[in-house]
C-alpha cells in the first residue's frame, strides 16, 4: 500500500476535515475531484484518503501518453506457445481488484479515454471492455470491486490547459478546491522545528517569509504558483548545501524578471547575502519565545478556524 506523505497536513472545510470528506466520499460509491494549483497537496491528500480506508492506491497520470490501451487494456503477444493474451489496463486493474485510483492531472485526460469510462463514474459502476469479448462474444463487462474508488486531481486554472468537458465532471458528486494559504503553510513548515534545520531566528525568519510571498501573490506581484512544496525545497536546500545556494535555486523556480526581483527583495528583507537574519528579525526573534514556537499561529488570528488541528 502506498504510504501518505508525513508532511501532509489536512485542511478543514467547515465542520470537516478534507481527508475525512474524501475517505467518506470513497466509501459511499461518491467521485471526488481535487481541484488547486500544483503543490497543494491533491496527490498526498488522495494517499491519505486511501491509506485511511486501508485500500490501496493507484496512481495514474492521465498526461497525453495515457491511452486507452494504458488505462483500460490490450492484447500482447505470449512469452510462450505463440498467440496473444490479454493484459488489463491500470484502471482495469484496479477496478476489478479493489483500488482507490487517483487520475493525476485529468485535465490531460484524451476525450475518447474520458468517454470510455463514463460507465465506472456513474450508478452502474462498470467498465465496458469493446476489444475484449467474453464467453458470449460480447464486449466484457467488469463489474468495479466493493472497494474500488475513484479520485481525479486537476488544475484548471492553468494557461492553456484543456478544459474539462461538462459531462466528465458533473459525474464527480465530490468537488473541493485546493489552494495556497499563508496559514497553512506556516503549520506544514513548523515541523521542521524539530529536527535542528533552521536557528529559531531562521523560523521568524521562514515565517515572515512566508507570509510577504503569499502577499505578493495576491496583490499580483507575483503570477507565477510559488507552491508548498517549493518553500519546504528551500529548507531542505539550506540543510543540504549553503543558504546562498538554497537561495539561488529557489529564484532560479521563477523566469520573469520582475517576478525574480520582487522574490529577492523579500528575502533582502529578511536575510543578508551571507544568510544572516536581517537586525528586525533578530528583533521580532528577541520577542518570540522559543519555547512557544517561532511559527505559533496566535489564538483567534485569521484563517486558523480553516486549519485542522490533528495531522496525518
Amino acid at each position: 500500500m502506498s504510504k501518505p506523505s508525513t508532511k501532509y497536513l489536512a485542511r478543514k472545510y467547515y465542520d470537516k476535515l478534507d481527508v475525512d470528506i474524501v475517505a467518506d466520499a470513497i466509501k459511499n460509491k461518491q467521485n471526488v475531484l481535487l481541484l488547486g494549483p500544483r503543490g497543494t497537496g491533491k496527490s498526498s491528500l488522495a494517499a491519505v484518503a486511501a491509506d485511511k480506508l486501508g485500500v490501496k492506491y493507484s496512481y495514474i497520470p492521465c498526461h497525453t501518453g495515457a491511452t486507452s490501451e494504458a488505462l483500460l487494456g490490450q492484447w500482447i503477444p505470449k512469452k510462450e506457445g505463440g498467440g496473444y493474451q490479454w493484459m488489463d489496463g491500470v484502471l482495469t486493474a484496479a477496478a476489478r481488484h479493489g483500488k482507490i485510483c487517483l487520475l493525476d492531472e485529468v485535465n490531460s485526460l484524451r476525450p475518447e479515454v474520458a468517454f470510455a469510462i463514463h460507465g465506472l463514474l456513474d450508478h452502474r459502476r462498470e467498465l465496458v471492455l469493446t476489444e475484449k469479448p467474453d464467453e458470449n462474444g460480447d464486449p466484457e463487462v467488469v463489474q468495479a470491486h466493493e472497494n474500488f474508488g475513484i479520485i481525479a486531481a486537476g488544475n484548471p486554472f492553468y494557461e492553456g490547459v484543456r478544459v474539462m468537458n461538462e459531462a466528465f465532471r458533473d459525474r464527480f458528486a465530490v468537488q473541493l478546491i485546493l489552494g495556497y494559504k499563508a496559514e497553512l503553510d506556516i503549520a506544514i513548515v513548523s515541523r521542521h522545528e524539530d529536527n535542528g534545520t533552521l536557528s529559531h531566528e531562521n523560523q521568524v525568519g521562514m515565517k515572515i517569509l512566508i507570509q510577504k510571498l503569499r502577499e505578493a501573490s495576491q496583490k499580483n506581484n507575483v503570477h507565477s504558483d510559488i507552491s508548498t512544496r517549493a518553500i519546504l525545497d528551500f529548507i531542505e536546500n539550506i540543510s543540504i548545501h549553503t543558504f546562498q545556494t538554497a537561495r539561488t535555486m529557489f529564484l532560479a523556480r521563477f523566469d520573469d524578471e520582475a517576478e525574480i526581483n520582487v522574490i529577492r527583495t523579500i528575502f533582502n528583507e529578511i536575510w543578508t547575502m551571507d544568510g544572516k537574519p536581517q537586525k528586525v528579525i533578530q528583533e521580532e526573534a528577541a520577542k518570540t519565545p522559543k519555547k512557544a514556537g517561532a511559527f505559533a499561529t496566535p489564538k483567534g488570528s485569521a484563517g486558523t478556524a480553516d486549519l485542522a488541528k490533528g495531522s496525518f
